[in-house]
């Protein structure tokens, strides 16, 4: 399982980074890396960043709603609930869908029912 940190020091920045990142692996080895800017405040580890998304306090709705096009699927939810949540986190883009919310209903006390027929997860 990987454990991630954040550190900055000033030596480890350089002009227009973000964060300077170190990821703990299982066999006791660090790597590091350097965060960039990707746009509507997604920020993305330039070592991952064709195979990661990383959302810096963005909200909730912004990123179901980038879930559901990058999956091609429907996810409904209950955007007045939704609206005041913020989230920071990061998946990989491989990671089942079903997973991501699961654990998105799980940190933000919501339930998650899959309507396979219509290829679409509900929030509630």
């Amino acid at each position: 399982m990987r454990k991630s940190f954040k550190y900055l020091t000033t030596e480890d920045q350089r002009p227009g980074d973000k964060n300077v990142y170190a990821t703990a692996e299982p066999d006791g080895n660090i790597s590091t890396g350097r965060m960039a800017d990707a746009g509507n405040g997604q920020t993305v580890s330039k070592t991952a960043e064709k195979s990661a998304f990383t959302f810096k306090n963005q909200p909730l709705t912004s990123v179901l709603d980038h879930l559901a096009q990058h999956h091609k699927v429907e996810i409904i939810y209950p955007t007045d609930k939704v609206a005041t949540i913020n989230f920071i986190g990061s998946f990989s883009k491989n990671t089942e869908v079903r997973k991501v919310l699961k654990d998105i209903a799980l940190m933000n006390n919501l339930s998650l029912t899959v309507d396979s027929v219509n290829n679409r997860y509900i929030l509630r």
